[in-house]
């Protein structure tokens, strides 16, 4: 039996280069497709909170371990959730299309009014002509789009029909507190200032002409703020877009050229097979001249394949590199980006005037702890607060007056109520309170507790003190009943506080 060859006296070193270089190769293609999947699992974040169904899709999808192995057996369920997506875009695209026939329908009507200015037509054209807006402004600010052109429709009409008539101004009256409860009503991160200088005018004495004028500064302030939001959408999704389609590329020029490297490597790890068979025989044979020769072609053949491994490794780890600067910087803008949504959704649930939150956060906190009362049965009361003699208030001292009033009663209950409470202004003068995992016994006295408050505040207008009250309807939330049959009890309770004399506290219970 013949000694184990040499082959230059490198064998064993450049085998185990040869070991190492494999391994390397093989942990880089690992790590990039690590990465495709932070990024696959990042960009699903993303649209969390579309659809539930296509929730469930989304959350195994971020789940999903990428490597060369499961790459075909995936390929079922990114097909189903392609097809979830493009339902998701269907649905989109008919709310959209009904915004628009709304939108376009008020407009027409619109342009038959002589004096509207024409960059106010072209900004409302522009923006039907293009409603692709994130989620929160949709549901945020469109609705207020159409209230505003619908209120701009009739400010135009009663201007037309009735100039500064005793009528027309009571009519005036009723428009200007509609126009001040949409912007009281509206948080704008940017636009502040403009709303402020619109809600100042409004509480001043106003003409016709004047609340035609500030309808349509607001609405201008509303379209520029979506539009800036659509922009901003555009632009991430844009990023997104081409983000994901150059690391498709990549990802699979990589996957190419990593078959094609293995490829490459069997057939010269076939050579070598063949030359080391050649050389066993030579020296068996002790034919020095062949095997000389066998052990020549192995050398320069083991140095090609050392060669093709380093430039592959190389090839790799620059790829590598590249990618993990994309994916980093598609983190950046989608940072960014989330930090935007997340202002836009505080502003969508939060109360301007009082900084409470709004009916808006009132629905969706009302829809969880209904949820959490029929999973775990925990007892929830709601109340309905109203301040009393509220327009008294407005009329004898001015909107100022009435906005300082309910500022500070909206921060007396708050300091009133327990953390595990739940305030919002809903609307107007009316808050309304949830009281989770309370039980009927205690109820009446944190009730008290806040209509006392309220009355012990020390209001003084105009050098005259005023006492201010509030009168509450309460009831308990069941399990079995929708939550809005609670709040028309509540509010049936509301009704006969105020009816026994206000300042009271009466709690229905369900019949």
């Amino acid at each position: 039996m013949s000694d184990p060859v040499d082959m230059d006296g490198k064998s064993p070193e450049s085998l185990s280069v040869g070991l190492r270089l494999q391994e390397q190769q093989n942990r880089a293609l690992l790590e990039q497709l690590d990465l495709v999947s932070q990024l696959l699992r990042r960009t699903c974040h993303l649209s969390f909170g579309l659809d539930p169904e296509l929730d469930n899709d989304l959350q195994r999808l971020s789940n999903l371990m990428l490597t060369p192995e499961k790459l075909t057996r995936s390929q079922g369920q990114l097909a189903g959730l392609s097809d979830q997506l493009g339902l998701q875009q269907d649905k989109y695209e008919k709310r959209l299309a009904n915004w628009q026939a709304s939108l376009n329908d008020t407009l027409k009507q619109l342009n038959q009014i002589n004096g509207l200015p024409g960059e106010l037509r072209r900004q409302l054209k522009a923006l039907i002509s293009d409603l692709h807006l994130p989620r929160v402004s949709l549901y945020r600010l469109l609705p207020l789009t159409q209230e505003a052109l619908s209120l701009l429709l009739k400010v135009a009409t009663l201007h037309r029909r009735q100039p500064e008539s005793d009528t027309g101004n009571d009519t005036l009256a009723a428009m200007v507190d509609q126009l001040v409860a949409m912007v009281s009503s509206l948080n704008l991160s940017g636009a502040d200032h403009e709303l402020h200088q619109i809600r100042r005018q409004l509480l001043s004495p106003i003409t016709q002409d004047g609340l035609l004028d500030l309808t349509i500064e607001f609405l201008q302030v509303v379209i520029k703020v979506l539009d800036k939001e659509r922009r901003q959408a555009k632009q991430f999704l844009q990023l997104a877009s081409d983000s994901l389609k150059d690391l498709h590329q990549r990802t699979t020029r990589t996957l190419g050229e990593h078959h094609q490297a293995n490829r490459q490597q069997q057939v010269i790890n076939g050579r070598i097979d063949n030359l080391l068979v050649e050389l066993t025989r030579g020296l068996d044979a002790n034919n020095l001249q062949q095997a000389g020769q066998s052990m020549a072609q192995l050398s320069s053949l083991w140095q090609e394949k050392m060669q093709l491994e380093a430039g592959l490794f190389d090839e790799q780890r620059l790829r590598l590199e590249e990618l993990q600067q994309q994916v980093a910087d598609l983190e950046t803008r989608a940072e960014q980006f989330r930090n935007q949504l997340a202002q836009q959704r505080l502003d969508s649930l939060s109360d301007s005037l009082t900084q409470l939150p709004n009916r808006a956060a009132f629905d969706e906190r009302l829809l969880a702890e209904h949820k959490r009362l029929q999973r775990f049965g925990h007892p929830l009361w709601m109340a309905i607060l109203d301040v009393d003699h509220f327009k008294d208030i407005n009329d004898r001292f001015g909107h100022i007056a009435g906005d300082k009033t309910l500022r500070v009663i909206a921060h007396t209950i708050r300091r009133s109520l327990r953390d595990t409470d739940f305030i919002a202004r809903f609307g107007g003068e009316e808050f309304v309170i949830l009281f989770p995992e309370l039980e009927e016994a205690d109820l009446h006295r944190p009730l008290t507790k806040i209509r006392e408050a309220v009355r012990n505040i020390p209001f003084k207008f105009k050098d005259e003190s005023v006492r201010v009250t509030v009168s509450i309807g309460a009831t308990e939330v069941h399990a079995a009943e929708q939550p809005m049959v609670a709040f028309e009890r509540a509010d049936q309770g509301l009704y006969q506080a105020k009816n026994n004399g206000r300042d009271q506290v009466v709690i229905l219970s369900r019949e």
